[in-house]
Formats: structure tokens, sequence, C-alpha cells
């Protein structure tokens, strides 16, 4: 079964079009990136969503609301910022998390982020599915793209920094330990 069908028959069928990616004007963005480190160590660092402003550039705050709902702030250039709401629509523990935004939300966007099995033991293959419409619409998009902080590159450079603080010794050291107690892993789980 492809991933995209996966995808289908987990997230609920909404027929108000409600979810970013059934806009007509929504922009698709598929990234995946191999992080050596287990899938559900990585899950469970992503999904403590404090922890996201620390590799998702220009991500301010992530207020959690409920066990499925947030609050999210993105600063932006000349000190303007965008906010929304953000319910979780489906998660399997340890594997992925898919979510929309709701209510009046400045940025309409929904999205699956999904915590695979590498090739090689101890990886992870992390794989992100997002479709978003921005205030301003395509033009402040194109003026995104001019000066390289478009929602493309600003993914893919925020893949990079959560591959590199996962993978390093402080994470093993510092947040690891948290991790490990959630889930019941001992510290042969880490690293291996």
């Amino acid at each position: 079964m492809s991933l995209e069908n996966e995808i289908k028959n987990i997230l609920p069928k909404k027929e108000d079009h409600s979810f970013a990616s059934d806009l007509h004007d929504a922009s698709k963005i598929h990234h995946s990136i191999i992080i050596h480190q287990k899938p559900e160590i990585v899950f469970s660092f992503w999904r403590d969503f404090a922890n996201l402003p620390l590799f998702m550039k220009n991500l301010t705050s992530v207020d959690v609301i409920s066990e499925k709902r947030s609050h999210w702030t993105v600063g932006l250039s000349y000190n303007a910022q965008a906010t929304w709401d953000a319910e979780i629509i489906a998660e399997i523990p340890g594997q992925m998390i898919s979510w929309r935004s709701v209510g009046d939300s400045e940025v309409e966007q929904a999205g699956s982020v999904w915590f695979l099995n590498g090739v090689e033991e101890g990886t992870c293959v992390v794989r992100l599915h997002l479709a978003y419409t921005i205030p301003g619409g395509w033009l402040a998009e194109f003026a995104t793209k001019l000066v390289g902080e478009d929602v493309d590159s600003l993914i893919q450079e925020s893949l990079y920094s959560l591959k590199s603080i996962v993978e390093s010794n402080e994470f093993t050291a510092l947040k690891a330990p948290n991790v490990m107690k959630k889930n019941n892993l001992t510290s042969k789980d880490i690293n291996q």
C-alpha cells in the first residue's frame, strides 16, 4: 500500500473542505530525511510540542491547549507574526501525527509527519507532508521565495536542524532521559 493510501485510510473523511489540502490554491510540500536515531525516540521528541521551536526556524512558540489542540505563533519579516490553532486529527504512537488548522486561523494547513524504520538498524526516516495557504496568497509566497524564507526552504532547514539535534551527544545526555522514561526505554535503546 502506498503512503498516500495509508494517509487516506487514517484521516477522517471531511465533506466540508476544511483541510488545507482541499483548498484550490493550497501549496503542498513533501520532504524526507534519514536520522540516526530510533523512530520512537524522534517521534517522542517531536510530539513534545515545546521542542518544536528548538528546530523549526521562525516558530516562536507552540502553546499546548489540550492533548489534541495547540496554538502556534510564527515570527515573520518586519516584526510581523502569524498565529493559528491546530488539532491532531490522527495519531499512531511512535509512528505518525496528523493535524489541521482549526477556527479562524491566519494560516490554513493540514499535514502529517511519519517516523518510519530506516534501512539501517537504529535509523529513522522522517516524512513530512504539508498543505497550506498563507496570508497574502501567491504574491506573499512569491515574496518569501525571493528572500529565501519560503515554507519549502524553511521545512527543509527545520528537518536538518531536527537531525542535528537528535543525533547530537547533547541530546543523548539531556533530552534522551526524558524521552526514554516516557517510552519505557533503556540506555541501550538510544543511539544504537
